[in-house]
């Protein structure tokens, strides 16, 4: 989604101004000037919430509608999902791979906030969204 809200912005600059800080976080690059006074880019690091977040963001506005991500006061479930996510994904020890049925609930409220975010900028779009078949 980052990507293509990324050449959207792209597209504008033939019409408007775009932001270059905004251009810049969407590809995913930043820049440094080595000693030597050339530019080079690498990679943006950027925490997996606020990419999560940027790139919805991005998107939507891409799409042209207006509905935009909001954190809710059920935020810190969906950062408790990523933190398990993070854990498993790298694990310090055996014990960092085992996931309680706590988290086992955030991570699944973590996955339906998402999906509902996604599902709410393509109704909003126009796009008929099946029913979920679980």
């Amino acid at each position: 989604m980052r990507r293509q809200a990324f050449v959207a912005e792209l597209n504008k600059l033939k019409q408007n101004f775009v932001h270059p800080l905004k251009l810049a976080a969407l590809s995913g690059k930043t820049c440094y000037v080595t000693d030597e006074g050339e530019i080079r880019a690498q990679d943006l690091r950027i925490p997996f919430l606020a990419n999560v977040l940027l790139s919805l963001k991005s998107y939507a506005e891409a799409q042209g509608v207006s509905y935009r991500t909001k954190k809710g006061d059920q935020w810190s479930r969906i950062q408790n999902g990523v933190r398990v996510r993070h854990r498993i994904t790298h694990p310090k020890n055996l014990a960092g791979l085992a996931i309680s049925k706590e988290e086992m609930v955030d991570i699944e409220f973590s996955f339906k906030w998402f999906l509902d975010e996604v599902e709410s900028i393509f109704r909003e779009k126009g796009v008929e969204i099946p029913p979920p078949v679980f």
